[in-house]
């Protein structure tokens, strides 16, 4: 999956700064919210740790945070999700789990997302090379 890298980066680096603009900067507040399952907080969480913001910068803890967000349904949690895992960042590389999170976010109709899916099953990235499964994503 590593053709896509510098093209999911940079939808990475836009979710975050994005996300950064709203985010809290109260590391306690965000985790207190987070522990409390707020899924907003969750991502939040995860932005700080993946940019090292108000703590330690920590991808372990960043991809902890960001797939309870994810498992709650949180878009924007899956995509970044779905790089990290594509590039072992955090944890092992899976290119399954990645596939697995950008199938959800494309399920919610995130655009990124549909499109990496699309290039996945299009280059055979971690799923069997499936054009008619790269076109339905495409379109």
């Amino acid at each position: 999956m590593r053709k896509w890298t510098l093209a999911a980066a940079t939808t990475v680096a836009l979710l975050l700064t994005t996300q950064s603009i709203y985010a809290s900067t109260d590391f306690a507040q965000t985790m207190q919210e987070a522990e409390r399952g707020n899924p907003n907080a969750q991502n939040n969480l995860g932005l700080m740790y993946y940019i090292g913001r108000g703590v330690r910068q920590d991808y372990v803890q960043a991809r902890h945070w960001y797939e309870e967000a994810a498992n709650q349904g949180d878009a924007s949690a899956q995509i970044i999700l779905c790089v990290m895992y594509a590039d072992g960042m955090g944890g092992r590389q899976g290119d399954a789990q990645a596939r697995h999170w950008f199938e959800k976010a494309s399920g919610q109709g995130h655009p990124m997302a549909q499109l990496f899916l699309a290039g996945m099953y299009k280059r055979g990235e971690g799923v069997q090379q499936n054009y008619a499964q790269a076109r339905y994503w495409y379109e």
